[in-house]
């Protein structure tokens, strides 16, 4: 369902917010850490109009961290781990 859903959950109107509330410079590398990242699909969006960022992926489910591991986002900007906190 998480994946059926995304594109209503991240719509342009989500992005506009995001980003007058969010200070990301597109010309500055930036961390960003998703707790609960579900299918990886916010880091594949957010990689995609943010391309130097550097992000971390964290969920306790192994289906969703597979799923989020095979968008093949790029590796030296990307992490993914299965833990539980």
């Amino acid at each position: 369902m998480m994946v059926t859903t995304h594109e209503k959950r991240f719509s342009p109107f989500y992005w506009e917010i995001f980003e007058s509330s969010v200070p990301i410079k597109k010309s500055n590398p930036a961390n960003l850490l998703d707790l609960g990242t579900g299918p990886g699909l916010f880091l594949r969006d957010i990689n995609e109009r943010y391309p130097g960022i550097i992000s971390t992926g964290i969920d306790e489910s192994q289906a969703m961290v597979s799923f989020a591991r095979s968008l093949k986002l790029p590796r030296n900007k990307n992490r993914i781990y299965k833990k539980n906190i």
